[in-house]
C-alpha cells in the first residue's frame, strides 16, 4: 500500500495501536527519529484520514497551549487475515483498533495450492465488498499455514500436510491471487500473535507459545516483540524432538489410532468413544511427558514468564494434557523461576493473528 509503505509510518501506527493516543514528541522519542520526520509522516496520515488529532483538556495551573494527541481513526485502516490448516480456511477483516469486522470459515475440499488460494482470495474479496471498503484502505493480507516460512526470502519448506505446495517464490505466488499486498508467516507464529494481541498473554513481556495441530510448532515473544530469527523460523520447538521418536502431534495421534484399527482421516473424525478410550489415554500420557520435557527446555533457554499452549487437538485430549502440565511440580523443582503454563484462549480465531501480520512483520518482529 503506497500511502503507508514507509516503515517508520507503519511503526508510528503500531505505537498508536498499542499505546493509545500519543503526542508528536512522545512518538519521536519512541521511534528514535527527528520531530520533523514525525511531523511529515503525521501530516500525510492526517491527510489520508487514517489518524486524527485532538487537543487535551487544558490542565488548571499550566501554561501554554494544550498539547495535541494523535490517535487512530476507528474503522479506517484495515487488514485481512487468512489462516489455513489442512482441513479448513479461516479468514477475517479487522480494523487497526482490533475490532473484528467480518470473518468466514470453510472446509477444504481440494487441498492443492491453486484451489486453496483461489477460495481464500474469493473469501477476502467478498468480505471487502460486503463491508463496502476500498482496497487502498488495507495494509495488506496476512496468510498463514504450516511449515517453516523464511519470512524475508519468500521460501517455505517442510509442509508435509500440504503436499505439492510451492517452497520458493512464495510471496510472488501468493500475491498473484490477491489485489492487496500479501505477507506470510507460519501457523504457529500467527497463532502466537493472536494470543499476544488478543488473548491470554496480552499483559506479558516475555512468553513462549507452543502450537499443537497436525504438527507441532512454536514461537517466542521477547520484550513484547515476536522473535522470528534471521530467516523467520526461530523457536521451531517441534524440531527439538528426536527424529527417532514420534512427536506429540495430531498426525502422530492419527497414526497411533490407525495401528489400533481406527481408520480416521482427520482429528475431527475421531469418535467420542475412542477419544475417551484407552488408546487415546495412553497417547495423552506419553504426549504429556514429552511436552513437560519441552517446557523444561524452554524454561532453561528462554526463561519466559509464561508458556502458552494452543492448537487444534480435540478438546478432550487438550484438557487431559493441560491438566497434567498445569498441576505437575517437577518443573518447579528444576527451574529457579518456573514459567506459568497456560491454555491459549484464541485457538478458535487464529486468523486474527494472521490479520496482524501485514503491520507487525514490518514494524515489530525482531531477528
Amino acid at each position: 500500500m503506497e500511502k503507508i509503505s514507509n516503515p517508520t509510518a507503519r511503526q508510528l501506527i503500531m505505537l498508536l495501536w498499542e499505546r493509545g493516543p500519543q503526542q508528536r514528541l512522545e512518538l519521536s522519542k519512541a521511534l528514535g527519529v527527528q520531530p520533523s520526520t514525525v511531523t511529515r509522516i503525521v501530516n500525510q496520515l492526517l491527510k489520508n484520514g487514517y489518524i486524527e488529532e485532538a487537543a487535551e483538556s487544558h490542565i488548571e495551573g499550566s501554561r501554554g497551549f494544550p498539547s495535541k494527541q494523535l490517535f487512530l481513526k476507528p474503522g479506517k485502516l484495515l487488514s485481512a487475515g487468512i489462516f489455513i490448516d489442512p482441513d479448513r480456511i479461516n479468514s477475517c477483516v479487522v480494523d487497526m483498533m482490533g475490532s473484528l469486522l467480518s470473518e468466514e470459515s470453510k472446509p477444504i475440499k481440494d487441498a492443492s495450492f491453486a484451489a486453496v488460494m483461489k477460495d481464500a482470495s474469493t473469501m477476502i474479496s467478498q468480505q471487502i465488498d460486503k463491508l463496502g471498503r476500498q482496497r487502498e484502505d488495507f495494509f495488506g493480507c496476512g496468510i498463514s499455514y504450516p511449515g517453516q516460512h523464511f519470512t524475508y526470502s519468500g521460501i517455505s519448506r517442510d509442509v508435509p500436510y500440504m503436499p505439492g505446495w510451492p517452497q520458493s517464490g512464495i510471496t510472488e505466488k501468493l500475491t498473484a491471487y490477491f489485489d492487496i499486498p500479501v505477507y506470510h508467516l507460519n501457523d504457529a507464529k500467527s497463532a502466537c500473535l493472536a494470543e499476544m494481541l488478543f488473548g491470554s498473554c496480552r499483559e506479558e513481556d516475555n512468553f513462549c507459545f507452543v502450537w499443537l495441530g497436525h504438527g507441532i510448532g512454536g514461537a517466542a515473544v521477547i520484550d513484547k516483540r515476536l522473535h522470528i530469527g534471521k530467516y523467520g523460523h526461530a523457536a521451531e520447538f517441534g524440531s527439538l524432538f528426536p527424529k527417532t521418536q514420534p512427536r506429540p502431534s495430531g498426525t502422530d495421534l492419527l497414526q497411533v489410532l490407525r495401528k489400533k484399527g481406527h481408520q480416521f482421516e482427520k482429528m475431527a473424525d475421531i469418535s467420542e468413544d475412542v477419544l475417551r478410550g484407552k488408546h487415546v489415554l495412553d497417547w495423552c500420557l506419553r504426549a504429556e511427558n514429552q511436552l513437560r520435557d519441552l517446557c523444561l527446555t524452554i524454561a532453561c533457554t528462554y526463561a519466559p514468564e509464561k508458556i502458552a499452549f494452543g492448537g487444534q487437538l480435540p478438546e478432550v485430549i487438550f484438557d487431559r494434557i493441560m491438566d497434567g502440565l498445569i498441576s505437575d511440580i517437577p518443573l518447579a523443582e528444576r527451574v529457579i523461576s518456573p514459567p506459568k503454563i497456560v491454555r491459549a484462549t484464541m485457538d478458535k480465531r487464529p486468523h486474527l493473528g494472521a490479520a496482524s501480520v501485514p503491520l507487525y512483520i514490518g514494524t515489530r518482529a525482531t531477528v
